[in-house]
C-alpha cells in the first residue's frame, strides 16, 4: 500500500480524492494500483493526468524494488469498504454490510446516509428502519449498483 500524505496531498490537486492502494504481482509482473474517486464519476482523462503528475514521484520513491506497471483507475462502482474513510467517501450511496449485533451477524441493505465520528447510519431496506450502529460493529461492507 501507498499511504503517503504527500502522495495523497499531489492526487487530491488534481480534483480527484485517493481512494486506496495496492500492489500486486501478475504474470510475475509488478503492478502498482491507485484508485481515485471523484464526484460525478472518475473520468480517463483524470486517471491520465494522476498517473502523469505521480509517476516521476514513485519514480524518486518507489514502492516497490525493480520494475513495475502503475495503473490509475477508478476502484469501481461496487466496491469493498474496508476503512472509515471509505464509508465516508461513499455517503449517499447504496451499501450492503454484515454488523454485530447482540453476539450475532445482521445483514443490512440501504442508502449510507452518514459517517460522524464513528457512528454509522444506513437506510435499511431490510427491516425498513435507520440503522445506527459503532464502526467496531461492522463485519464487512461494500457499494451496489441496483439496476433500475
Amino acid at each position: 500500500m501507498i499511504e503517503s500524505d504527500t502522495l495523497k496531498n499531489v492526487i487530491e490537486s488534481c480534483d480527484v480524492q485517493f481512494y486506496g492502494s495496492e500492489i500486486v504481482t501478475e504474470n510475475d509482473e509488478k503492478i502498482v494500483r491507485v484508485f481515485i474517486i471523484k464526484s460525478g464519476g472518475v473520468s480517463l482523462e483524470d486517471c491520465t493526468k494522476v498517473s502523469q503528475i505521480i509517476s516521476p514521484i514513485l519514480d524518486l520513491n518507489p514502492p516497490v524494488s525493480g520494475e513495475y506497471r502503475l495503473e490509475v483507475s477508478s476502484p469501481g462502482i461496487e466496491r469493498k469498504l474496508t476503512s472509515l474513510e471509505h464509508l465516508k467517501l461513499s455517503i449517499g450511496e447504496l451499501i450492503k454490510a454484515t454488523i454485530r449485533e447482540d453476539d450475532k451477524s445482521l445483514k443490512i441493505k440501504g442508502k449510507l446516509l452518514s459517517v460522524d465520528k464513528d457512528i454509522i447510519r444506513v437506510d435499511d431496506k431490510i427491516s425498513k428502519e435507520i440503522k445506527e450502529f459503532p464502526y467496531s460493529d461492522l463485519i464487512k461492507a461494500k457499494t451496489y449498483f441496483q439496476w433500475s
